[in-house]
């Protein structure tokens, strides 16, 4: 979705060439339709044979969201819908952040951020214990 509210997709392919990983954009176009299963999947059916792919193509990689799953499920020329690692990854993490205990560390990690980000002589006397543990000086008051 642009900064305008209007909705674009994009397809890529990716294939091998001379054993080397290639990557192209084949289309991205203003979707204005509503983003449905059925409308994803018509859409990808029409670019596959518009840039004449029918049977060409091994795997779809989407996001997870529902209706992207639905699409892959539904277009005629996908037969393998792969969800994207990095999407899975950020799911995944978001979830461990909303564990309770997650939450109660990061809390109090940010506290003591706070106090040594307040306060000079604080900051300084983390300096002097970190040089005399061999510690780099400043990672313990980075920003979290």
């Amino acid at each position: 979705t642009s900064r305008q509210t209007k909705s674009y997709v994009a397809l890529t392919v990716h294939f091998m060439q001379d054993w080397k990983l290639e990557t192209k954009v084949l289309s991205t176009h203003l979707l204005e339709e509503r983003h449905t299963g059925l409308n994803l999947a018509s859409d990808l059916d029409h670019s596959i044979e518009k840039w004449q792919l029918v049977g060409k193509v091994a795997a779809c990689t989407t996001d997870s969201a529902s209706n992207m799953v639905s699409a892959g499920k539904l277009s005629k020329h996908i037969t393998v819908r792969i969800p994207c690692f990095a999407h899975v990854l950020n799911l995944a993490s978001n979830k461990v952040m909303e564990i309770d205990t997650i939450q109660s560390i990061r809390s109090k990690i940010s506290e003591i951020v706070k106090f040594f980000n307040k306060s000079t002589i604080a900051a300084h006397l983390l300096e002097v214990q970190q040089l005399a543990l061999g510690i780099k000086v400043g990672i313990a008051i980075s920003k979290i």
